[in-house]
């Protein structure tokens, strides 16, 4: 009896044993996803720029001089003031394209975009590619949509963050554009989780 007591608690300890190393690896597993990295990006005049980053990952404007963070389109994000020195950072939870400007200077003087994208090997095969053109344009915008997409929204943002069109796509859209304003505009595309932007200047 002695014996085969001891046999069961020996396998109680054992399942015991493994299920805690399962869930320290897990832990460590969730810890390491959380664990996003910080990207820094000196904030001055004159400045352009493409960032690169993962889901999760952190952007930080360091202000260099008097500037603001501002986005267009959607979801946005806008620091909240304008200020002298300081910093600004936003974390990353999406796959996308975000573009960025300061109001204060405008975007022909400080403007960046912000590459989101899976940290997965195969993620760069797999990115679905959109193109406008003509741009700059002063009567139509055509966009050419990939094969694979479906259920794709259509939105055109101008420079103040403000939607002025959103419309269903198809492979091919053509938009007429000749009663807007001149200016820059930012168009995005966007299904499932995924959300491109990408700038349009309207002559």
């Amino acid at each position: 009896m002695n014996i085969s007591n001891n046999l069961i608690k020996l396998e109680v300890v054992k399942v015991l044993g493994m299920k805690l190393k399962l869930l320290v690896f897990l832990a460590f597993f969730i810890v390491n996803l959380s664990l996003g990295e910080t990207h820094v990006i000196t904030w001055g005049v004159p400045s352009h720029g493409v960032t690169n980053i993962f889901v999760g990952d952190t952007v930080q404007w360091n202000f260099v001089g008097f500037h603001d963070v501002t986005s267009s389109g959607s979801p946005s994000f806008v620091s909240s003031s304008q200020q002298n020195g300081g910093s600004y950072s936003v974390t990353f939870n999406s796959v996308g394209d975000y573009y960025y400007f300061c109001s204060v200077h405008g975007a022909s003087n400080m403007d960046g975009t912000i590459v989101v994208s899976l940290n997965l090997s195969v993620d760069n095969q797999t990115k679905p590619i959109f193109s406008i053109y003509p741009n700059p344009s002063s009567d139509v915008l055509n966009l050419k949509l990939p094969n694979t997409s479906s259920n794709v929204i259509i939105e055109i943002f101008d420079v103040t963050g403000k939607r002025i069109y959103k419309s269903k796509a198809t492979k091919q859209s053509a938009i007429n554009v000749v009663n807007w304003k001149t200016g820059l505009y930012f168009v995005q595309v966007s299904f499932d989780d995924y959300k491109v932007t990408k700038r349009f200047v309207k002559e």
